[in-house]
């Protein structure tokens, strides 16, 4: 496998992992600051060398809004309006527990020896 080969096997996995946590990834950028969803898109571009486009983040924002994790609501100071969207104290609440979660993940996978119990 070539250097190159090796760089895209890479960018596959991360974005892999970035999708398969993109609500958590939305909310921990939220609790950050409020946020569009271009903002959103880009900053998730940035951090994890992966792209989702509108038609990925778009459906996560509503749905999590549905759930209350979110509000929205509309800037229309500049030019264009924005939807801005804000995490909620019941989306704070699950991001808590999901970094929990993650931590105690993470430290298992680190422990040594990882060996299989039956």
């Amino acid at each position: 496998m070539n250097k190159k080969e090796k760089n895209n096997e890479k960018k596959e996995f991360q974005a892999a992992f970035a999708r398969s946590a993109l609500e958590l990834i939305i909310l921990k950028f939220l609790h950050t600051q409020p946020l569009h969803g271009y903002g959103l898109i880009v900053a998730i571009h940035k951090n994890f060398e992966a792209y989702f486009g509108a038609s990925t983040i778009y459906p996560i924002l509503e749905k999590l809004e549905k759930h209350n994790y979110i509000t929205s609501k509309w800037n229309t100071e500049k030019d264009r309006p924005k939807k801005i969207y804000t995490i909620t104290a019941k989306g704070q609440e699950l991001l808590t527990q999901a970094e929990n979660t993650f931590k105690k993940f993470y430290q298992k996978m680190l422990e040594t020896p990882f060996v299989a119990k039956e």
